[in-house]
């Protein structure tokens, strides 16, 4: 009977656990298949590629004929500017329970060139912008699709070491230029009501409302990696073109396809580590029963 019991209660932790730990799974997995499908493709420089295939390209960004744009945040000059506008939500009562929900991001861009080996590929214009409402923030705060580090922008992936700036504004606090000006492009104007038990002190915790805005760029001379779909260019003579492949998303990173592809192994391998750790637990306390 002790047997059955432990055996029971094992089941029953480990069910609970890895059920609280499903968004993380979740995660995992689909980095897996990512990291898979992008393994799949081959690792190519402007002087390699092939019109008709998806590929990593790897090379150097740099201007084309339309040069650099000010980044929206930090107003400096950039080939590719991704950023996003969070705000803090707490669940209870007392305000102890928070997090950030994304309300929108977005990349600004003019397009570029990937260099190497003496050739060039076209990165074309992938600007586009999102504004984030209802349940999508929920899907989006941790638990969703998304890259390991950086962003999601309507299918666009743009994976980074870190953001470079971030920037947060109190509830009440005044904006400044640049982030009204990005508040503006996307709607969000006013500051959040709370109605919690105890009042939030900026020197103390962060309040309920508080908007922070992140930036990431690609600037000019920095080694790159898009994933895209190798075409031909639209004009005689002229140099190839990258479009948004149809079997993966389109993908620009500031890593090498070496440690892109890493940064997603790792990522997905950390599920091996939380289910061995849940079912070495649940066996433990079902043998506590047991005894």
């Amino acid at each position: 009977m002790s047997l059955v019991a432990g055996l029971l209660s094992g089941g029953i932790v480990a069910g609970v656990l890895l059920l609280l730990s499903s968004p993380l799974l979740y995660r995992g997995l689909k980095h897996r298949t990512r990291y898979r499908r992008f393994r799949e493709r081959p690792v190519e420089t402007p002087a390699t590629a092939t019109p008709g295939e998806t590929a990593l390209v790897t090379g150097t960004a740099t201007e084309n004929e339309r040069g650099s744009i000010s980044a929206p945040l930090s107003t400096d000059p950039a080939l590719l500017a991704g950023w996003d506008i969070h705000s803090l939500h707490r669940y209870d009562a007392l305000g102890v329970k928070h997090a950030w929900g994304q309300e929108a991001l977005g990349v600004d861009t003019e397009g570029f060139h990937v260099r190497g080996d003496g050739q060039h590929v076209a990165v074309p214009d992938w600007s586009r912008h999102d504004r984030i409402e209802g349940t999508e923030r929920l899907q989006l705060s941790g638990v969703g699709m998304m890259p390991v580090e950086g962003l999601d922008v309507k299918g666009l992936w743009l994976e980074i070491a870190s953001f470079d700036s971030e920037t947060r504004v109190l509830p009440g606090e005044e904006l400044s230029d640049p982030t009204r000006r990005l508040c503006s492009r996307v709607g969000l104007e006013g500051d959040q009501s709370t109605s919690r038990l105890l009042p939030s002190l900026p020197r103390l915790r962060t309040p309920e409302g508080t908007r922070r805005f992140r930036e990431a760029t690609i600037e000019d001379g920095q080694t790159v990696t898009v994933v895209g779909a190798v075409r031909e260019s639209s004009t005689p003579n002229g140099a190839l073109q990258l479009a948004e492949p149809d079997d993966v998303p389109p993908l620009v990173s500031d890593h090498s396809p070496e440690e892109l592809l890493g940064r997603y192994r790792r990522s997905y391998r950390k599920i091996y580590a939380l289910v061995a750790f849940i079912l070495l637990f649940a066996s433990l306390m079902g043998v506590a029963v047991a005894l």
